[in-house]
């Protein structure tokens, strides 16, 4: 057996993860069995990763103390039909509630109610989660009230409002470093792990905090200004934005995000958003088209000058 190139020693190393199966095709098929099959593919190592994050997280549960009832109390009030909080984010009957264990002190009193001392980002996102665990208890004939289902919920909300976002935070950190960063794949997915398993996003994301969220919000809004697309800088924009909604203090990474995106070479593209017209298009292929003939007269005259200068 001959000895490795000097090509084949210097060739970046590739993870067996990332390896086509044996028989698979090089090219995805036209079906949607073949788009699938290539997509899960392409993307297999941020899916294995995402649900191994996912279920070490899940696995984890610290319950609530006041900052945790606080959050918990604004999702309950807003949701919950036939009281004067409803559709709001007042948790004064769940300030002292010794029937469902909601006890908490973060709270702030404007006019009489009280309010959760809290950005309301984390608590805007289980309102969705826990309308329909709600609604869906009720039609199975269970009391989302009682201090077991209250429990319960707390942990499923959980998983949506931190633990989710952890996971798919490590995802998307993995798929950055490997596409902008240029790191092989065992280092990208080594960063990734310890990002999610060995930073405080682990202990953060077994409570319901708005840290988790919003730290990957600021991951999301920072990778995406890397990207070419034209509503690339938009939607980094909005993951900045929801992240300074879900924690106030994100604002400052937001603000670092924000000269990020105006900083690129082509932050005038990426901020537009208006498409260009037919006129536009057509201006640029006659501009193009006009190049060409003078690129070509251009070239015949120096061959011309220097066929000159040989004689």
């Amino acid at each position: 057996m001959s000895p490795p190139s000097a090509a084949e020693r210097t060739a970046p190393r590739r993870s067996r993860l990332l390896r086509p199966s044996v028989g698979e095709p090089d090219r995805p098929s036209g079906s949607p069995l073949g788009r699938h099959r290539a997509l899960l593919s392409t993307y297999r190592v941020e899916l294995l990763l995402t649900i191994l994050v996912f279920v070490v997280h899940a696995y984890f549960y610290n319950g609530g103390s006041w900052n945790q009832d606080a959050r918990l109390g604004a999702i309950f009030a807003f949701v919950e039909p036939g009281t004067p909080d409803t559709h709001t984010f007042r948790i004064g009957r769940f300030v002292s509630d010794p029937s469902r264990g909601m006890n908490t002190g973060d709270w702030a009193r404007v006019g009489g109610s009280y309010y959760p001392a809290k950005a309301p980002g984390s608590s805007m996102l289980g309102v969705p989660v826990y309308y329909a665990l709600y609604n869906a208890e009720r039609l199975l004939g269970f009391n989302p009230a009682t201090f077991r289902a209250t429990n319960l919920n707390s942990y499923l909300l959980n998983l949506w409002i931190s633990a989710f976002w952890g996971a798919l935070g490590a995802a998307f950190l993995y798929r950055f470093l490997r596409t902008h960063r240029g790191h092989e794949p065992d280092d990208a997915l080594v960063i990734s792990l310890v990002f999610a398993l060995g930073t405080l996003v682990f202990p953060f994301a077994t409570q319901v905090w708005g840290h988790v969220a919003a730290a990957v919000f600021l991951l999301l809004g920072f990778g995406l200004g890397f990207e070419k697309r034209r509503h690339a800088a938009l939607t980094a924009g909005f993951f900045a934005g929801s992240a300074v909604l879900t924690e106030y203090l994100a604002a400052i990474g937001a603000v670092a995000i924000l000269f990020h995106c105006l900083f690129q070479r082509d932050w005038r593209e990426r901020v537009t958003v208006q498409p260009p017209t037919p006129l536009d298009r057509s201006s640029r292929g006659m501009s193009e088209g006009a190049a060409r003939p003078r690129s070509v007269e251009m070239t015949a005259s120096h061959r011309k000058a220097n066929t000159l200068r040989a004689c």
